[in-house]
């Protein structure tokens, strides 16, 4: 954190960061690596992804920092020793991604000045130097202050909330069909604080354990910058001789593909069950 920090709870608040809530490293063992293209990975998932960070982690441990060959090496090296098949060919999968922390216990950027004794090398990687330090997700400044901080303080690990967290498309169209008085989305008093983090995570393994999707990669992964080159699709309802869904936002966030309407009809049943066991729906 940095700037003039403003308590709200266990959370601290920073002016200098867009929206006031640092979403990027959040604990010991939560963080987000998505704009670096963390998740763009064949065959996504967490018994895979993190082996991979683990690897890289303690390669890298045995670099030379001050000689930029061997850093370039690394770099040649995660390109010969790991698939680079991409889900979104065209969104850089940034080959310093690795574990950092204490425990090395959440993904972070290997070039970082922290974990290199103050020497700052983002500048060798594909954004650059400057684009590193300054860049925060769209989700900074689309969700409001409560939901971040919700979103934050329910997180179990690092894997299910960077994938969440740059979904603001997606939150924001459960929030519109959460009538005029959503229970767990708002700065108010609940009457159990519990239950509020377990909605957000029942959304995350919604998210993930989605089944309606043409493909579970890119039904994942979220491209969120502002060139719009991947947008997920509107859901293609005639090719099954249905009308929209009234989740249709929701599935096309989730970026869904029904093979008939009996699986349209049981993803409307699950998204229903969903929105009611979160009390998100209202008469």
């Amino acid at each position: 954190m940095c700037g003039n920090e403003v308590h709200t709870g266990s959370i601290v608040m920073d002016p200098d960061i867009p929206g006031g809530v640092y979403l990027c490293q959040v604990s010991d063992t939560v963080s987000c690596g998505a704009c670096c293209g963390l998740y763009n990975v064949s065959g996504l998932s967490r018994d895979g992804i993190s082996p991979l960070l683990e690897r890289r982690t303690q390669r890298f441990a045995g670099v030379d920092t001050r000689n930029l060959n061997t850093i370039l090496s690394f770099r040649l090296w995660v390109e010969d020793n790991e698939p680079q098949a991409r889900p979104l060919p065209e969104f850089h999968h940034c080959p310093y991604i690795g574990l950092i922390g204490p425990n090395a216990s959440r993904p972070g950027c290997l070039l970082h000045p922290l974990g290199n004794d103050g020497l700052d090398l983002r500048g060798i990687s594909d954004y650059g130097g400057l684009a590193c330090r300054t860049y925060f997700c769209p989700t900074h400044n689309q969700l409001s202050t409560d939901i971040k901080i919700l979103i934050r303080s329910a997180a179990r690990d690092w894997f299910e909330y960077g994938l969440i967290i740059t979904e603001s498309p997606l939150i924001q169209a459960i929030l519109d069909a959460s009538g005029d008085s959503p229970v767990c989305w708002e700065d108010k008093p609940v009457p159990d604080p519990d239950f509020c983090l377990e909605i957000v995570r029942e959304l995350m393994d919604l998210k993930q354990s989605w089944q309606y999707r043409s493909d579970a990669a890119t039904g994942q992964i979220h491209y969120f910058f502002n060139d719009k080159l991947y947008v997920r699709p509107s859901v293609d309802y005639a090719a099954i001789g249905a009308a929209p869904a009234p989740y249709d936002r929701i599935f096309q966030e989730l970026g869904s593909r029904f093979a008939s309407i009996q699986a349209l009809r049981e993803a409307e049943a699950v998204m229903a069950n969903f929105l009611k066991r979160t009390a998100l729906l209202h008469p």
